[in-house]
């Protein structure tokens, strides 16, 4: 029997913020209380204008939909605009990821091996390539304003907005951003993946425009390491 997944939709997004409420200690308020979508886009389009470059630590939580209990794992993430993104995993085990200037990287310590190749070839690789890159969100994602939470004890609202690529995506279907309006500040960016699976990172300690040398987005093979070249994904 083939299932209307449209259907199903509605469902998902509400235990998707149930997760979000959980994470947050917020509680629901009505979506149409704090602008529209395009009105949402605009503020955090205008914002990320004046990111010149961002760090925060991350807490990851990825939940496979096959699996009994979710992935927990820990690290820093670091963004230079235009298009620079480093992701280093510190626990449970140490993992390296770097879009750079012309070329993007995969390092696991653990298997002393490293997969290069060309930016465009892991360019949906990061789910955060739209904060770091030079991307247009109105142009670039349908935007759908899911809820509006209110925080406890007269805390600002926090916004969930959700982000469809125009163009299909290997490693989304959409992106959930959470974040503060007052002033713009994202928490948290949450991947639901083509496959059902949920991949969400929390992000704390926050330092926007502190400065970042472009070396942090180049790398250079330890001795020992094998390079194994990336294959290009297909449009």
């Amino acid at each position: 029997m083939r299932v209307n997944t449209d259907k199903l939709r509605p469902v998902a997004d509400f235990f998707i913020v149930l997760f979000f409420g959980a994470a947050l200690g917020l509680s629901s308020a009505k979506a149409e209380d704090a602008g529209s979508p395009d009105d949402l886009t605009s503020l955090l389009e205008t914002w990320l204008k004046g990111v010149r470059c961002l760090s925060a630590d991350f807490e990851q939580v990825y939940q496979h939909p096959l699996a009994k209990k979710p992935r927990v794992s820990k690290g820093k993430i670091e963004i230079k605009r235009p298009g620079l993104v480093r992701l280093d995993w510190k626990s449970p085990e140490h993992r390296l990821i770097i879009i750079g200037k012309t070329e993007a990287i995969s390092y696991d310590p653990g298997d002393k091996q490293v997969l290069r190749g060309q930016k465009d070839a892991v360019m949906d690789a990061s789910i955060f390539l739209f904060l770091g890159d030079t991307a247009d969100l109105d142009e670039d994602f349908y935007a759908r304003k899911l809820i509006e939470t209110q925080g406890k004890e007269g805390l600002e609202p926090l916004m969930v907005l959700e982000l469809s690529p125009r163009k299909p995506s290997s490693a989304y279907a959409r992106l959930l951003v959470t974040f503060k309006t007052r002033p713009v500040r994202i928490l948290r960016v949450v991947a639901v993946e083509p496959n059902g699976g949920l991949n969400a990172f929390t992000l704390r300690n926050v330092k926007i425009n502190e400065g970042l040398s472009d070396k942090r987005f180049e790398f250079a093979t330890p001795p020992g390491v094998r390079e194994i070249p990336i294959t290009p994904q297909k449009r």
